[in-house]
């Protein structure tokens, strides 16, 4: 593993990353370099449950569905769908919406690698206005970004764009009750957070000068930084969907295996999580 790889996208980050109260340079720049030492949660680490649900949900579908990524980290939502959709024999016209120019550029490179039916828009989802609705919306833990009235509106707006045999499919994770509002790291979280990312640093092969160094800083800005609005119940999970009036066409809970002695907030080890297709009644 070269842990100078992630350089590309801390670059791209500080280019096309929101400034200002939207400063989002501290996830995009240091997802990656996190990602590959296996300290954050990403959709790739529920790759075959959210496979599955894609096959549900393209069952019966024309061989060109209509398919909006909502929101994404970086181009691993996609490349799920891509295989689903190639092994489906399915075209796709993909479209990625997301407030930030980092992920969708990410994207659009893997698209044009693999010459994919894609485009993207930079917009806040809550005020995207399609032209023509979608026949799969799908994402991945987004809603832990708003808090309660705009997971609602969020959930509303989704079931607006669906075409009318259209699903959401989605997972989300869902915390304990007596989980705060606000879910960040504590300060012993962020410690052993940084902890432990130096630990797997040290590991790789032929360590760089600096690598370590980047590593820590990387850590410590996304302990400072990272947030996330508690969903504290199935009952709160399932009612959104519910008062945007779609039906559940599958919701199941598991538990992701804990595989390591840490907590806090996008850490990949275990939290129960909601794995939902839902569309129009």
């Amino acid at each position: 593993m070269d842990l100078r790889n992630s350089d590309f996208t801390r670059r791209l980050a500080e280019q096309l990353c929101n400034r200002g109260d939207l400063d989002c340079r501290w996830y995009h720049g240091n997802w990656e370099l996190l990602n590959s030492l296996g300290m954050v949660s990403t959709s790739g680490v529920h790759a075959r449950e959210l496979g599955a649900l894609l096959k549900l949900a393209l069952l019966d579908r024309n061989s060109t569905p209509r398919i909006l990524l909502s929101g994404s980290t970086d181009a691993t939502l996609l490349q799920i769908l891509a295989s689903i959709c190639k092994d489906g024999g399915h075209q796709a016209d993909i479209t990625a919406v997301d407030i930030c120019a980092t992920p969708l550029e990410l994207m659009s490179q893997y698209a044009r690698e693999n010459k994919l039916r894609f485009s993207s828009t930079r917009a806040d989802i809550l005020e995207y206005c399609p032209e023509k609705s979608y026949d799969i919306i799908f994402t991945h833990a987004f809603m832990g970004n708003f808090d309660e009235a705009g997971r609602a509106q969020l959930v509303r707006k989704w079931a607006s764009m669906l075409s009318e045999e259209g699903s959401v499919v989605t997972a989300q994770r869902v915390r304990p009750v007596d989980s705060s509002p606000v879910v960040r790291f504590s300060a012993d979280q962020s410690r052993n957070f940084i902890s432990a990312s130096l630990e797997a640093a040290a590991q790789v092969d032929e360590p760089q000068p600096g690598d370590l160094a980047r590593v820590e800083a990387a850590a410590t800005a996304f302990t400072q930084h990272f947030m996330s609005h508690a969903i504290t119940s199935k009952a709160a999970l399932e009612q959104l969907f519910l008062d945007a009036n779609l039906t559940f066409r599958h919701l199941e809970y598991k538990s992701l295996a804990k595989s390591f002695n840490l907590a806090g907030p996008s850490v990949p080890s275990g939290g129960e999580y909601g794995f939902i297709v839902a569309g129009r009644e």
